[in-house]
């Protein structure tokens, strides 16, 4: 076919060459060698013609013009001398067009160019009008003539009867000029309009033919020699030497006819399939003004880019659109396969996406806006019938005077859509073109008038690609593609949004969703909208079928496993499909597969063909969890098939031959869709608290009741109390867990100096773990530190035996002494912590008892920390700590002891300051007794543990000579009183009794009265007392009393302290105290290992007790005489009484003595 095509061209420039060689020669040859050849005499031929160009002209076929009543047309006019410039010039030419008009002759309108004859035959006659002409411009030599008949025939309708002058002219137009012509052709533009005579009307659709000619009277050669003139017939034939081309006669129609045509594409078909449908919208409407202007009936021929035309490339098929012809026997189409010449005499048809053209009147369709050929195909068969009588043309008639379905009146119109089946044939750079023909008959008497309309369009390419989206979401459910996620917790990736955005459809479609590393998969679910069911979009209605995860053995083979080969099963929720407890089919496989490897692929198989710009109606759901902090990258990809049809037939490389067919290719989605979870950090929370327990009431605890000299929170607590403890409450304020993390209690004890291999601060007795810090965790182990470094770490299964009822546990120091003499550190190790726990101090807590050794402040940092950098694709990353600290301040006991001797209103608080008081007292005022008081208390925020309160008479003992005979003397113990309300400073575990000879740190008491039998000795106001006569046989003088407490409370003061009172009788004086005190201490003493000198406490009191003042007073007398007194140092009072006497007189010899002191003077 190529080389016909190239002969041909080289035969066509060969006739071009001849052609244009012959016209230079004819140029340059003298006329009369025309004339001798074309003319009937020897004058100069001389041509007019009516050209098709001008103003406002409505074409209606060859040589037919329409014009209206109003609306004037202009249409060029051309004169052309037949003779070379050289040859001479024209004399006086002219030229002529006749003018119709129009009256009724028996009923029927009829024209006339000669109505002055018409009158004159007939003088009843009415001009009803015509149509009259002007030139409108010409050469300035041309002009129109004046009438030279009757001026009513001759005038035009812009005649002044005052001037004389108008340059319209009916009947006939003669313009001449004014001098010769030459040879050079003149063009003049004339224009004409109808006019009416008394109010008459022009039927619609009166014709009249309007006549040119042209003349002139002689001929002048270059010498200036005349000859004859020359004519031709107004409206006459064209004769020899004439151009055969000129149009000296046409005809107007009066036509109020306006109609408009359109032709243009409604579709950019894409070229992939075997047809592929290019839409075209033909319109056509009256748009006349007046109402009797109507279109009898219309065709249109459409011509279509045709391969049988362009080199078997960019067009359509021979074959297509001659695919179903008409047989008009059965009124059915027949399938053709003859597309020979004979073939184009029949019409034909088309059937949707098996050939032809498919021809629709779509005037009455609402809406086109969104046109589906494949939904309209479906619904309503091609109407029309087409003549296919040239390669790439279709020709439709619609109507036809004998019926009046191609009618159209005023203001109707029609639409139609034509669908060429093109296929895929067209080179890249084709720029096809469309063009309409479309033909309108009227007038009745099938007059035609075309008009032409094209537009260039272009196939859209093919472009295959889908979309798809992969996001997570808010609490106000808007899509992110970055969202911090908590760890340990399930979170939610959503993909939809899978679209097939290419302009073909895509077959085999599929997706693949690549799960982040370290994300653990849990459930996936499909969500689909209302009323949508899986098959929709999916392979089918099962997802444990379309759905597969992808594994690679150890020898790198993948292999793609779908849920219900894995025994997953489906639940249905309305709309909702869920697949779940993957974690564990996951683990199940793997584990009865050793050396295979999930990959982290789970695919989703669509259904085989999707539609253009179908897309799912729903969305996948993709659950799991992170446990470390990375950014969870989830990545997704959508694969399909391209499918494109060839109506060629190719060479395999096997040189085997396969006739048309679809050529599949493989394409993935241009973007690949990502969306990040990234890892909320934890936030971890500590807070530690110093406790004192109340063994009795835990709503009693003292817990951080004191603040240090910073300002910080802390708890005062007693040396060696053992309810002591340090509690740390845990919390995490964010979602994520803390994957793996750890608290570590540190510094329990330390060395109290460097080398000394002494450990102070708090001997842990016990550790407890709350049931909230159990429940909201996966404790993996605890290790428990030595002072040593020594680590003994402890599985957390192997605690259940500490378990306690209410979900916690309580450790003791069995568990770890035997290996770690010396705790120092408690170190938690926890698999996870959860996310959301509340910090509170009764909430989630590890909380260590024991026993504070030493005293002073000590501090205990209680250490939560993530441990992210566990993770092995992480390393120098930020942990998240949080430390709180307990504060136990263990302060020393500040015993106080207020000592007093009492005797009737009279006290004493100082011992060297005794108060004084009768020997023998009990005996000589039994009603004010002596006794000692000592009011103790601790002042301290410590309490003391293991006190001795040691009561010491220390004026009691034997003062005889003589072992075997004792003679005791000192504060003889009557009664021994404790004062009600000792039981909220201390509880007494017993009160021994020690007789002058024991010691009592080294004997054993004399009398014991153990705290069970205290009852005994308590009166009606509480009050402890003890008399001598309750005392033991044995006992002969009490020495010490010894009141032992387990415990002496803090902060036992003023009111509250112990009143202890020991009542006796005052046995001594000078001569066996001979400082003249009786007195009495009490020593308050802490015993144990933790206690020292500094804990203790003394005072004491005293009496004073002095011997009888035995006074004796010697005097004389005589008569009235007294005697004189006289120094004598000898003397007790230092002096001596003399008295005179005579001799042998009487005199009065006196002598008085008394006692001046408060003690009794015994023998």
């Amino acid at each position: 076919m190529n080389t016909v095509k190239h002969k041909m061209k080289n035969i066509m420039k060969k006739m071009i060459s001849v052609v244009i060689t012959l016209a230079m020669l004819v140029q340059y040859l003298p006329v009369n060698w025309l004339q001798d050849v074309f003319a009937e005499s020897g004058s100069k031929a001389i041509s007019s013609s009516f050209l098709q160009t001008g103003t406002d002209l409505r074409p209606a076929g060859t040589n037919n013009y329409l014009m209206s009543m109003g609306n004037p047309m202009t249409i060029d006019v051309r004169l052309r001398p037949n003779w070379n410039q050289n040859e001479g010039a024209a004399v006086s030419p002219k030229l002529k067009i006749e003018l119709p008009w129009f009256y009724y002759k028996d009923g029927i309108v009829v024209s006339t160019t000669k109505p002055q004859e018409v009158k004159d035959e007939d003088p009843s006659v009415e001009f009803i009008g015509g149509i009259e002409a002007k030139l409108s411009s010409a050469p300035v030599i041309w002009y129109a003539t004046r009438p030279t008949n009757n001026p009513e025939y001759g005038w035009g309708s812009d005649y002044n009867a005052d001037t004389g002058k108008g340059e319209f002219r009916r009947s006939s137009l003669e313009i001449t000029s004014t001098k010769d012509i030459d040879a050079s052709a003149v063009t003049f533009a004339v224009t004409f309009q109808f006019f009416t005579k008394d109010g008459a009307k022009i039927p619609e659709n009166t014709s009249a033919p309007v006549a040119l000619g042209a003349s002139y009277t002689q001929f002048k050669d270059p010498n200036g020699k005349l000859s004859d003139g020359y004519s031709n017939n107004v409206g006459g034939p064209v004769k020899n030497g004439e151009d055969s081309s000129d149009v000296r006669l046409i005809n107007i129609v009066n036509s109020n006819l306006e109609w408009e045509t359109s032709v243009k594409p409604v579709s950019m078909p894409v070229l992939w399939d075997k047809y592929n449908y290019e839409i075209y919208e033909v319109d056509i409407k009256n748009i006349s003004k007046d109402a009797d202007s109507a279109i009898d009936y219309f065709s249109f021929m459409l011509t279509v880019p045709s391969s049988n035309i362009n080199g078997n490339r960019n067009g359509v098929l021979e074959q297509d659109l001659m695919a179903w012809k008409y047989n008009k026997s059965t009124g059915g189409y027949d399938k053709n396969e003859d597309t020979g010449t004979d073939a184009r005499e029949g019409e034909y048809g088309g059937k949707y996406q098996e050939g032809g053209a498919l021809i629709w009147d779509v005037t009455n369709e609402s809406d086109l806006s969104n046109f589906d050929i494949d939904k309209y195909a479906s619904q309503h068969d091609s109407q029309y019938r087409y003549k296919y009588s040239q390669p790439g043309q279709l020709g439709v008639v619609v109507g036809s005077n004998d019926n009046n379905e191609g009618t159209l009146k005023k203001d109707q119109s029609r639409k139609f859509y034509v669908a060429i089946p093109y296929v895929n044939n067209f080179e890249s750079n084709y720029q096809p073109e469309i063009k309409l023909t479309q033909t309108i008959y009227f007038g009745g008497r099938e007059l035609a008038w075309s008009k032409d309309d094209k537009k260039n369009f272009n196939f859209e390419k093919q472009n295959t690609d889908f979309t798809h989206q992969k996001y997570l979401i808010d609490a106000a459910n808007n899509h992110l593609t970055e969202k911090n996620v908590p760890l340990g917790k399930d979170f939610s990736y959503y993909i939809d949004n899978f679209t097939n955005i290419s302009n073909t459809p895509v077959f085999n479609s599929y997706t693949v969703d690549t799960l982040p590393e370290e994300f653990n998969l849990t459930s996936l679910a499909i969500e689909m909208d209302s009323g949508e069911v899986l098959e929709n979009w999916f392979k089918n209605g099962d997802p444990t079928s379309f759905i597969s995860l992808k594994f690679k053995d150890k020898d790198g083979n993948e292999d793609w496993k779908s849920l219900k080969d894995l025994g997953v099963s489906s639940t249905i929720d309305g709309n909702t499909w869920k697949l779940g407890d993957l974690d564990d089919v996951l683990e199940t496989y793997l584990d009865n597969n050793k050396g295979t490897e999930f990959t982290r692929d789970v695919k989703f198989e669509f259904k085989e063909r999707i539609a253009v710009k179908e897309s799912l109606k729903g969305r996948i759901v993709i659950t799991g969890y992170g446990k470390y902090l990375i950014d969870y990258k989830n990545n997704l990809n959508t694969y399909f098939q391209q499918w494109n049809w060839t109506p060629y037939t190719s060479v395999g490389s096997d040189g085997s031959e396969e006739g048309p067919h679809y050529i599949r290719t493989d394409k993935h989605i241009s973007t690949e869709a990502t969306a990040v979870a990234r890892s909320q950090r934890a936030t971890p929370q500590s807070k530690g608290y110093g406790i004192v327990h109340d063994p009795t009431d835990s709503t009693k605890d003292l817990i951080n009741t004191n603040t240090n000299d910073r300002n910080e929170e802390c708890q005062q607590v007693s040396l060696a109390d053992p309810n002591a403890a340090i509690r740390f409450s845990l919390g995490n304020a964010s979602e994520s867990a803390m994957i793996p993390s750890s608290f570590t209690v540190s510094n329990l004890l330390r060395e109290k100096s460097s080398g000394s291999g002494v450990y102070v601060g708090l001997q842990a007795s016990s550790i407890r773990l709350s049931s909230e810090l159990i429940s909201n965790s996966k404790i993996d182990s605890i290790d428990f530190i030595d002072m040593n470094g020594s680590v003994y770490n402890v599985k957390f299964s192997d605690l259940a035996g500490y378990s306690k009822s209410d979900g916690s546990m309580l450790i003791t120091s069995g568990c770890w002494k035997r290996k770690i003499p010396n705790l120092k550190n408690v170190k938690i190790n926890f698999k996870e912590f959860n996310g959301n726990v509340t910090n509170a101090l009764d909430k989630a807590f590890v909380e260590i008892n024991g026993i504070p050794n030493s005293t002073g402040e000590y501090r205990f940092d209680g250490t939560f920390t993530t441990d992210y950098n566990s993770y092995k694709g992480l390393s120098g990353v930020k942990e998240d700590v949080a430390t709180g600290t307990a504060i136990l301040v263990i302060k020393r006991i500040e015993p106080t002891i207020e000592a007093s001797a009492n005797y009737k209103a009279d006290k004493s608080t100082s011992a060297s300051n005794p108060l004084n008081v009768p020997n023998k007292s009990s005996k000589i005022d039994p009603t004010n007794p002596t006794y000692y008081q000592f009011k103790i208390g601790n002042d301290s925020e410590s309490s003391a543990q293991n006190v001795n309160l040691v009561f010491d008479l220390l004026s009691v003992g034997d003062v005889s000579k003589d072992p075997t005979s004792p003679k005791l003397k000192g504060f003889d113990t009557e009664k021994f009183v404790i004062k009600s309300g000792y039981d909220k400073a201390m509880e007494i575990d017993k009160i021994e009794f020690f007789d002058y000879d024991q010691d009592p740190d080294k004997d054993t008491a004399k009398w014991t009265i153990k705290a069970s039998d205290l009852t005994k000795y308590i009166n009606s106001n509480g009050d402890i007392v003890i008399d001598q006569d309750k005392f033991p046989s044995g006992m002969q003088r009490v020495k010490v009393i010894k009141v032992v407490a387990s415990t002496f409370n803090k902060l036992v003061k003023n009111d509250d302290r112990v009143v202890a009172e020991i009542y006796g009788n005052t046995d001594s004086y000078s001569k066996y105290n001979k400082n003249n005190r009786l007195e009495a201490s009490l020593l308050f003493k802490p015993i144990g290992p933790l206690y020292n000198d500094e804990d203790a406490r003394e005072n004491s009191a005293a009496f004073s007790v002095d011997a009888g003042q035995l006074t004796i007073d010697n005097d004389v007398y005589q008569k009235n005489v007294t005697s004189e007194i006289v120094g004598k140092s000898s003397n007790m009072d230092g002096n001596e009484k003399t008295l005179g006497i005579p001799y042998s007189r009487d005199f009065t010899y006196r002598v008085a003595s008394w006692n001046k002191g408060i003690s009794v003077l015994m023998m």
